[in-house]
């Protein structure tokens, strides 16, 4: 991952929520916690939400956050539209990642 930001590079505000899940999920966090059996495996995350973080618009029928101005913008400029909500903290709520990471856990 980038570790400074340069004129031109693409930064992501990802919820901690979700990552907190994802890390789970791929074992991340498994040497702050007991083992899990087979039998108990994590969940997959799910699909990237960010709604935790961002300033609701209005809700689509599948209950993610979104606005006319997102659904109408290509999908390589829709995330510029919106608005963290007020009082959230970088590294606390949210982490920024690169282009790279988010592309990864957008697959």
């Amino acid at each position: 991952m980038a570790k400074s930001v340069a004129v031109g590079s693409v930064w992501y505000a990802v919820s901690m929520t979700w990552i907190s899940k994802w890390q789970s999920f791929v074992g991340f966090d498994d040497e702050n916690t007991t083992k899990k059996s087979d039998s108990e495996k994590v969940e997959h995350p799910g699909k990237m939400d960010c709604s935790d973080i961002i300033e609701p618009f209005h809700k689509g029928k599948d209950g993610q956050i979104v606005s006319t101005m997102f659904e109408e913008m290509s999908p390589n400029y829709a995330s510029q539209n919106v608005q963290l909500k007020k009082n959230v903290k970088e590294g606390e709520d949210y982490m920024l990642v690169d282009e790279n990471i988010f592309n990864l856990w957008e697959l």
